[in-house]
């Protein structure tokens, strides 16, 4: 699998939560966007673990250090972003998370990965 999906993949979900419309949808992708990088991470992880592994031209590299330190950061963005629909149900209830609020923290979510 190329490197670059586990770039460009979070830049895709981040550009989408700009564009969605529904506070509930933006949650929503930004529980299944995780976990789509979680299983672009177990596809790429045995390669990662077993050794060096270069993409675009030399310019991204995954050895089992950085392999570790990425499964770390997915494993804990997925978790968070179950968490942050419970979180915000009391403002998705109240009508306090307006779509602009949900689109700057969607996008803002998925830059950080």
């Amino acid at each position: 699998m190329p490197l670059w999906l586990l770039v460009a993949w979070p830049l895709a979900c981040a550009l989408g939560a700009a564009i969605l419309g529904r506070p509930r949808g933006i949650l929503a992708l930004g529980v299944v966007g995780s976990v789509a990088e979680v299983a672009l991470f177990l596809a790429v992880a045995p390669a990662g673990l077993a050794g060096r592994v270069f993409g675009v031209g030399q310019q991204l590299l995954l050895d089992p250090l950085s392999t570790f330190h990425l499964g770390l950061v997915v494993a804990v963005f997925a978790l968070s972003s179950i968490y942050a629909c419970y979180s915000f149900a009391p403002q998705l209830a109240s009508g306090a998370l307006t779509p602009g609020k949900a689109r700057r923290f969607g996008a803002a979510w998925f830059a950080f990965l």
